[in-house]
């Protein structure tokens, strides 16, 4: 890699970095290293997935102008979270991708780390928390296209208050409380459940979506869903 660095043509733009290291923690100053070349030569995509601690390691990956499309998959570890920074400034961006990643919640219970996102297209949020299992407030006024995949249980509320989303799919456990602020623009929605039958509150929860999504155009559901009694 530090070759691959080095010998690249610095006056050439590095379009896209896509880095991917699931075994074994990478030293932080490596990992600084690649992201910084990367983002000095005005990177639009970039793709992590690596073993650590984000807010050490990549500091200065929130402050690009010129990305548009960021995926994070952490794995952090047992002992180890990875806290979502509660200030960024990514003016470009329009796709996002998180995985593995810890909202913390601010001094109202609510985490909302996506309303600062001015060009935001698409959202994908797998198998992330909230601290201390309170409410993730996904505000967004350009939001259109939102996927969500939660495999554990995660008992967390999700307040929608996306006045642009076209698209909501969920794949996974639904343990979550969702409410529908501002959905009016909301027109498709695909459900994947994996229900948990010996869990009484599953098919309540799955039932309280479906009263939220009352306006919506087109429902899609599978057969895992439609077992749920």
């Amino acid at each position: 890699m530090s070759n691959v660095l080095s010998l690249h043509d610095s006056s050439i733009p590095l379009h896209t970095l896509d880095f991917k290291r699931k075994h074994g923690r990478l030293q932080p100053h490596l990992l600084r290293r690649i992201v910084n070349y990367a983002l000095s030569h005005n990177v639009q995509r970039l793709g992590l997935c690596f073993n650590g601690d984000i807010s050490q390691t990549l500091p200065t990956m929130f402050s690009s102008e010129t990305l548009t499309y960021l995926k994070l998959s952490i794995d952090h570890g047992r002992g180890y979270e990875t806290q979502f920074p509660k200030s960024l400034n990514l003016p470009a961006l329009t796709n996002l991708q998180l995985e593995n990643i810890v909202f913390y919640v601010g001094d109202n219970g609510r985490a909302e780390p996506f309303s600062t996102f001015n060009r935001l297209n698409s959202l994908l949020i797998s198998n992330c928390v909230v601290w201390s299992e309170q409410t993730l407030c996904i505000s967004n006024d350009t939001l259109v296209n939102l996927t969500m995949y939660i495999d554990r249980f995660n008992f967390y509320e999700i307040d929608l208050c996306t006045p642009s989303l076209c698209t909501f799919v969920f794949t996974g456990t639904p343990f979550q409380k969702l409410y529908g602020s501002n959905v009016s623009s909301l027109k498709h929605v695909v459900i994947d459940v994996e229900v948990i039958q010996y869990h009484e509150k599953s098919p309540l929860f799955l039932f309280s979506w479906l009263v939220e999504f009352a306006n919506i155009k087109s429902l899609t559901v599978s057969a895992t869903t439609l077992q749920v009694h």
